[in-house]
């Protein structure tokens, strides 16, 4: 059915470290852990090991972990917070909307906060 967000459209497909691409992003994205190649998930769970096995976490050192994370790629909120052991809602609300308005994050897809598929990336020095 439209909208169910396992659904690939035509335009989209994997790369050989499982993230989906499409035509429309300019980076790949992280949408589904279990669809990640064994090496990239690995790298990924080790940068966010401290977040995965301490319930307490430094604001700054969660910070640096997000952005690690996003680092390349955009991150599913999911997958952010499958990777970080944390609620979705409340890494949203505690530090993915304040990273994005300080233009440390940015959003897959702008115009549409709200879309089903969001997803963040970090934000670096050289981009435009």
């Amino acid at each position: 059915p439209p909208g169910t967000s396992g659904s690939i459209s035509k335009d989209e497909r994997r790369d050989a470290n499982g993230c989906l691409v499409s035509e429309h992003l300019s980076l790949p994205i992280i949408e589904d852990l279990n669809q990640l190649a064994p090496t990239l998930r690995a790298v990924l769970e080790a940068i966010a090991e401290e977040p995965r096995t301490k319930a307490k976490l430094n604001r700054e050192a969660m910070i640096f972990v997000i952005l690690t994370l996003c680092r390349r790629h955009f991150v599913t909120l999911r997958c952010l917070a499958g990777l970080v052991n944390r609620e979705p809602e409340s890494l949203r609300n505690y530090y993915l909307s304040g990273l994005v308005k300080e233009r440390r994050l940015a959003l897959a897809f702008p115009t549409t906060p709200n879309h089903e598929r969001q997803a963040y990336c970090a934000v670096t020095e050289n981009a435009p």
